[in-house]
Parts: C-alpha cells; structure tokens; sequence
C-alpha cells in the first residue's frame, strides 16, 4: 500500500511540475497565431509554390493528308511522339512546334490512307515539368469527300417486317465516304452512322437503312450492289445499314437530320421537320443541331436565308405515320453550289409503293 501511495503522489508532481507547465505553453503559442474572434490567419504557414497541374489536350484535328494538330491546354514540349497504322506499320512523324507552344503540329513522313486507322502516342511536358501521356486514333484524312444530297427519309419503320427508318443519299460528285456521319438530333451523337472508306460513283444512291434486324442486312462496300437482300434494299443503290438493330430511330414530334464532315466538323446537307401540334418549341438538344445546320447555311426559310427553327421547319402531321417518308423535288438537278434546301423543297409521300429507296424520286 506504501508503495502504491507513493506512486500516486509521483505521478501527481509529474503532472503538476512537467505536463501542466508544458500544456500551458502549446497554448500560449496556439493563442499567439489564433487569435480569437471571427478573423483568421495563416501567419507563420509556408505554401508550396508551382504549377500542378497537369497540361490537358482541348482538341485533336487531322488537318492534311500527312499532319495532325493538337491544341493543349498550356504550353508544351513534346518529348516523344510515334503514330501507328492499324495494320501495325510504324509511321515515321516529325514535330513542328516551338518549345511552350500551346498548339503542336505531327508532321507524318508519308501520305495516310484514307479511311485506314492510326493511332499516335505523344508524351507532352510543360514548363514546369508536369508530363501527360496522349494516345489517340483517327482515320486516314479524306481529300475526296463526295457532295451528297438527302433525298428521301422515312422516319418510322413499318411495324411486324424488315423495313425501317432509312436515310437516302443522291452523289452529286465522287468520291469517298470515309469520314461522314449522319446524325440526328433526337438518337444523339453516341448514334450517329459513320459512313466506312467507300468509293461512290456521281448519279450512285447511297441508303443507309438504321436498323440490321434481318439475315439479309449486308453492307455493300465492295462493287456487289446486290449483296443486301432487305425489302427496301435496291440493286442498283449502295446499301449500308445501322448498328442498332430494335430501337426506333429520328424524333416522332419533331427532329433535326443532318450529313456532317466528320473531320472538319461541317453541316453538309440537312432535312428538319416538326408537327406543330406535338412540340411548340425546340428541345435544347434539337436548338444545339439546328444551330450548326444554321451556321452552315444548310437549311433555309421560304426567303432563300439560312434559317433553321420550328416556324422553317417541314411542318406535318402525317409524316410520322407508318410506310410514309419524306422526298427532296429534283435532286437530280442539284449542284454543290445550291445544296442547301429548305421545306418548300420536300414533299411527303404516303403510300409505300410510291416509296423509292435507292430508286430515283
């Protein structure tokens, strides 16, 4: 029991000669660079200083036959750079750029294939040594993109068959369909159709058919025109069809069609519709496509001006009704330079025999 005392009161003056004093002065300190109301300080706290973050790239274009660009978020210097075809081949590629400089040119030392695909890899480094790692494909760039026109469209599918939405396309000139797309504002970008690296002739149809639910949906990318075996497939068209192969395709009340240049970005050709009893204003996603196709002077209102809006559009009621679509007049007598076509230039065709599919209209 002495013992025990003994060692109660040690501990006591521990706590009273030692640990007190010592609490007292963290406090003191504490109190020195806190002070009390609802200011605060950081006195006496040391930052880092430097750029942490990484660079970033904002956007990828192939600009040639042989460079592409990419736009990074601050300056760079590339230390390493390679581009490789998907066959495996290794191309030999230069850097054009100043150090620091936010866009960088890849220079390839031969020409690309147009429609191959590739792949580069870079290692871009800032001035303050924050490195990024890109790696990144895109297609061999197109110098022969085709001028085609819209011609006709069915917008549903005709129930219990292999018909469905098809999108027909007149060539106005040749030459090759690698890097065009036809999207539409209601299915959205994750299902536009991105045409593959085919030759078409000028006066060819192209169909592109948006669902593949049946034995007889074959792509006809070779000079075989009868290889599709589909009820709206034609012999004497260039048939290609979708990936999606149930869900319906384009909007019901209203929708925004458009033929793009993928590489460039630029609105080709476009068809816009809207039944005024089913929608009485744009949704944001069809306002975002029917101002590209506006920018592009790809739609026009009654005045010959580049206007794309719900009073421009193809009005209808009918049109979304099964077996009927929608014809362009006289796309044989079109040329490059007077595309662009507005609603007084479709018609609306209600039966399925007077439907043409890879057909002249």
């Amino acid at each position: 029991m002495f013992q025990k005392k003994n060692g109660f009161r040690a501990a006591g003056r521990y706590v009273l000669n030692t640990l007190l004093p010592a609490s007292v002065l963290v406090s003191a300190v504490m109190l020195s660079t806190v002070p009390s109301g609802c200011r605060s300080s950081i006195e006496g706290v040391e930052f880092l200083e430097g750029d942490f973050f990484l660079p970033q790239v904002d956007s990828i274009q192939v600009c040639d036959s042989n460079r592409i660009s990419m736009d990074f978020s601050k300056g760079v210097t590339i230390e390493r750079a390679g581009i490789c075809s998907e066959d495996g081949t290794e191309e030999s590629v230069s850097v054009e750029s100043q150090d620091g400089e936010r866009r960088v040119d890849f220079v390839m030392e031969n020409r690309m294939v147009i429609g191959r695909k590739y792949v580069i890899d870079a290692v871009a480094v800032d001035e303050k040594g924050n490195s990024l790692t890109v790696s990144a494909d895109f297609l061999g760039y197109n110098d022969r993109v085709p001028c085609l026109a819209l011609s006709e469209i069915r917008i549903k599918n005709k129930s219990k068959s292999d018909r469905s939405e098809f999108v027909e396309l007149y060539a106005l000139t040749s030459g090759n369909l690698s890097g065009l797309e036809l999207v539409c504002a209601s299915d959205g970008e994750s299902k536009k159709y991105s045409f593959p690296p085919v030759e078409v002739s000028k006066g060819e149809y192209v169909v592109v058919h948006m669902r593949n639910g049946s034995d007889g949906c074959r792509d006809e990318t070779d000079g075989r025109l009868n290889a599709a075996s589909t009820s709206d497939s034609s012999p004497l068209a260039r048939d290609f069809f979708a990936d999606n192969a149930s869900e319906g395709r384009f909007g019901t009340g209203a929708d925004v069609i458009a033929l793009r240049n993928g590489a460039s970005g630029k609105i080709m050709d476009a068809f816009v519709y809207a039944d005024p009893g089913k929608l009485k204003a744009w949704t944001s996603q069809l306002e975002s496509l029917a101002s590209q196709v506006q920018r592009d002077g790809a739609w026009l209102d009654s005045d010959g001006n580049s206007l794309c809006s719900m009073d421009t559009a193809f009005s209808t009621t009918t049109l979304n009704r099964e077996s009927h679509s929608a014809c362009r007049k006289n796309v044989q007598n079109l040329s490059p330079e007077n595309l662009a076509s507005g609603a007084v230039q479709w018609y609306e065709v209600g039966t399925m025999k007077e439907q043409t599919p890879g057909r002249r209209n």
